[in-house]
């Protein structure tokens, strides 16, 4: 587990942008038992050739108050990649936005063992996964359980249990294309009259 909750203004891990910079992603979970847990991170700029731009992750992968911007990978899920027996990914509180894969889940990508491409969990809560960029499931790979949240936003749709039927302009003040990722340029707080406003679940926004 990665815990900055004790710093009120977090901690962004991230990878230069800068031209010479390789290309590494910023955390790599090998274990293929366990979990990884990250709490109150931005986690940002990874680059790869294969899968998993911003987080590679076996088995469990939880996101607490965390952000996933501007991340990529030639392959899979270019924000978070997670694979493995009964996979899933967990997000409460949290954002992935401006990420690109180069094939499939350009924001999250998530692959059980159990069958071959079968499609692990995605479960968000009090989350946002936007305008990310793939050929294939832009936003996610996986089954998908929305508590209080949304994704989607890809050209202009989206898909949740609050946002059906309009577009980022409407929810956010100054977003970017999903064309533009890997990006983490964009103005993401609320505009006025957001339906995200006060729309979230407030025993779980304690944590």
């Amino acid at each position: 587990s990665i815990d900055a909750s004790a710093l009120s203004g977090g901690v962004t891990v991230a990878r230069s942008d800068a031209a010479s910079t390789p290309q590494f992603r910023i955390f790599n979970h090998t274990r293929s038992s366990g979990s990884l847990t990250i709490n109150n991170l931005t986690i940002q700029n990874g680059s790869v050739v294969g899968s998993g731009g911003g987080i590679s992750g076996q088995n469990r992968v939880t996101l607490i108050n965390s952000t996933v911007p501007g991340n990529s990978a030639s392959d899979d899920g270019g924000g978070v990649h997670t694979r493995g027996l009964l996979t899933n990914v967990t997000l409460t509180n949290s954002t992935v936005t401006g990420n690109n894969a180069g094939t499939n889940g350009g924001g999250i990508h998530n692959d059980s063992f159990i069958g071959i491409g079968t499609a692990g969990t995605v479960t968000l809560t009090n989350s946002l996964v936007l305008g990310n960029e793939a050929s294939t499931n832009p936003q996610i790979r996986g089954n998908v359980t929305l508590n209080n949240s949304a994704y989607g936003f890809a050209s202009g749709e989206s898909t949740g249990d609050t946002f059906v039927g309009l577009t980022i302009n409407d929810v956010f003040l100054n977003p970017e294309p999903a064309a533009s990722a890997p990006t983490t340029a964009g103005d993401y707080r609320l505009v006025m009259g957001s339906p995200a406003i006060d729309a979230g679940d407030a025993a779980a926004a304690a944590g």
